[in-house]
């Protein structure tokens, strides 16, 4: 918790979870506006931080999950690589800043998602913490793998209900490959919903979403300060870690849940 002093190990984050009757997983607390108000205690894991592994020659990197995003993006540059988030948009749009672990645990819309894909296409691997203590790995460094199931797949986005993201192993993209971003800027401030529609709903619902920050014609989605109306098929993410779907509901959510955190351990996701 924030009153034991910072982590030093990932032994000293198993006897942290494990001791925890409840608490939430944070990094930086950058994306924390879209996540339930909590309560309970909080363990953050800034302070494991540090690229472990770079297998430049492969484009893979292997890092601590507290590892800030610019300060990987700056280590990757170094050897002209990157992962691929998009510069010259607002921070909350391009996602570069907070954690790696944030990043991934949120997997959050970002300018290049349509052209790049998101943080659990590029996620090769994890080590994570499971709610009683133990250590579990999945994924490996190989880009294609078929030792097991992708778990690895299913912890990103979850938001901290599942586990607790110690370890990543990535893969990173030349910079001179990454591609230029198609999104509309009308705005600097911090977004309050994010929303992605279908494409033929895009138009229409851009015009009828109020205070626009951005929106981006190549993923169909819209950053902005007023709730948009939302049309069948259609996704938003607002404040305090609201959902709204024009669709049917997904229980994966729930049934992972059951299976991972059956004890309720963990913070709460994305309420409905």
């Amino acid at each position: 918790m924030e009153g034991r002093g910072k982590l030093r190990s990932i032994e000293e984050l198993c006897d942290a979870v494990r001791s925890a009757e409840r608490v939430r997983i944070i990094g930086s607390a950058r994306r924390s506006g879209f996540l339930p108000s909590w309560d309970g205690a909080i363990l953050s894991l800034s302070s494991l931080s540090g690229v472990i592994a770079h297998d430049v020659a492969d484009q893979v990197v292997e890092v601590w999950a507290g590892t800030g995003v610019q300060e990987l993006q700056e280590e990757l540059g170094r050897h002209g690589q990157c992962l691929p988030l998009a510069s010259g948009v607002p921070l909350a749009v391009s996602q570069q800043y907070g954690t790696v672990g944030g990043l991934l645990a949120t997997n959050l819309p970002h300018a290049l998602s349509a052209q790049c894909g998101g943080p659990r296409d590029w996620t090769l691997g994890m080590t994570v913490v499971r709610t009683d203590g133990t250590i579990a790995k999945c994924g490996s460094k190989a880009v294609k793998s078929v030792a097991g199931y992708d778990a690895h797949k299913l912890f990103v986005g979850s938001r901290g209900t599942l586990c607790a993201i110690a370890k990543v192993i990535l893969r990173t993209l030349p910079t001179r490959a990454l591609p230029d971003h198609q999104v509309e800027l009308f705005g600097s401030d911090e977004p309050k919903f994010v929303a992605r529609t279908l494409r033929t709903d895009y138009e229409s619902t851009k015009a009828s979403a109020g205070r626009l920050v951005a929106a981006d014609p190549a993923s169909c989605t819209i950053w902005g300060l007023d709730e948009p109306p939302l049309p069948v098929g259609a996704w938003m993410l607002g404040p305090r870690g609201a959902i709204k779907r024009q669709e049917q509901p997904n229980n994966l959510e729930a049934s992972s849940r059951t299976v991972f955190d059956p004890g309720g351990k963990l913070a709460p996701g994305w309420q409905e």
